[in-house]
């Protein structure tokens, strides 16, 4: 019964993150590749972007049709318009940005505080654009890669960046600006078939980088694949630590913002979008294997847009529960309380003395919104739902 529930959640996660009160952006996607094109794919997620995620979010989606118009994009003056790239499984990239002046712009948009987002392809680079081979892409590059879905009986299990000593597991990637990617993989591995990468260098070992000054690189790993439970060509293992997503934090130009970039090599075949291994139109049910990706997508281009929000799971009856999920934002001085759980419940919001300040009641998975808080602090929010109290402390 709670595993049913748990694979609800991944689906409403993404409807309720998705549909309250989004912030604008304006997002340039990139579908155009040097070599190696994987249309269906690469179509996938760019209607998926532009048909779903962007009028559900409010979000401007601008994707060029051809290489020409995509490199007119990268001017000073034309990137300065927008808040995220998302690189769409473009192989050899360095043969689709060419000019110096166009690879030179895009360098100080990410360095004034630009974000980047990167799937799948876009590390089977050429070397031939070094600010991105250095920095962006931290030195590693596709190897190769196991074969679709591997073999009958094994199931590519993909976790959050977690290691197991004397029986303990302690968690690396623990930072609160990830909570929201982190959601369908804090019970435990799951199971994502693809046609996984290997990588020359592992991202999280690379070496310092003169790029930015002497800046050592900021990368966090965030999902690693365990590869006993897939088939991994045996020259290109990369052993127990062989990650599979992560990030990177850019330092900043003085007084600016943080440049974002954050890659996930998911999405070699239009089956780790839509559950099947042939093209299907966007949207439709979500699987286990297709709800986590999906949320993926959502959450890489509001982290990229520096559009973090504290994601936490609730506890219910004194433990820890994967049954109801809080997420919690502040928007314009009012609090925003996402509660991800079918059914009917009550909200309530006090303060750390016992003292009620705001209650409210709905309906299934829902956003509530609450304006009358007087200052910041801790406040306590309870949520009774389903015959089971659920709390989690904020911080304001």
């Amino acid at each position: 019964m709670l595993r049913n529930k748990k694979l609800l959640c991944f689906g409403f996660l993404i409807f309720i993150l998705g549909t309250a009160n989004a912030v604008p952006l304006k997002v340039l996607i990139i579908n155009q590749s040097g070599a190696f094109l994987r249309t269906a794919p690469i179509n996938w997620l760019s209607n998926y972007l532009l048909t779903v995620v962007g009028p559900e979010q409010g979000w401007e989606m601008v994707a060029p049709s051809t290489t020409a118009l995509t490199q007119s994009r990268f001017r000073d003056d034309s990137l300065s318009t927008y808040q995220v790239i998302v690189f769409n499984q473009n192989t050899s990239i360095g043969n689709v940005i060419t000019d110096a002046n166009q690879r030179l712009a895009f360098q100080k948009w990410l360095r004034h505080g630009g974000g980047a987002v990167g799937w799948n392809g876009l590390l089977d680079h050429a070397d031939l654009w070094p600010f991105m081979t250095d920095s962006v892409f931290s030195s590693t590059k596709f190897t190769d890669r196991s074969p679709w879905n591997s073999t009958a009986g094994k199931t590519a299990k993909v976790q959050w960046d977690t290691i197991h000593t004397n029986g303990e597991a302690t968690v690396r990637a623990n930072k609160p600006e990830y909570a929201a990617l982190k959601i369908p993989f804090q019970a435990g591995p799951v199971i994502l078939p693809d046609a996984w990468y290997s990588y020359r260098t592992n991202p999280r070992l690379a070496t310092a980088s003169n790029v930015w000054g002497g800046y050592p690189r900021a990368v966090d790993v965030l999902l690693t694949i365990d590869e006993s439970t897939y088939d991994v060509p045996t020259a290109v293992r990369m052993g127990v630590d062989h990650p599979v997503a992560w990030a990177y934090t850019l330092p900043p130009d003085i007084g600016g913002k943080k440049g974002r970039f954050i890659f996930f090599g998911r999405g070699h075949d239009v089956g780790a979008f839509d559950g099947k291994s042939a093209g299907a139109a966007p949207g439709g049910i979500d699987t286990p294997s297709t709800g986590p990706t999906k949320n993926w997508i959502l959450q890489s281009i509001r982290w990229a847009a520096g559009l973090t929000q504290s994601t936490t799971v609730i506890q219910a009856e004194g433990k820890f529960s994967n049954e109801g999920f809080l997420s919690t934002r502040v928007e314009n001085g009012i609090l925003k309380i996402a509660f991800i759980n079918p059914g009917s419940h009550v909200l309530e919001l006090f303060t750390l003395s016992g003292q009620r300040v705001a209650r409210q009641s709905g309906e299934g998975n829902r956003e509530y919104s609450f304006s009358n808080l007087k200052r910041s602090g801790i406040y306590w929010v309870r949520v009774r739902s389903g015959g089971q109290t659920y709390s989690s402390r904020i911080v304001l």
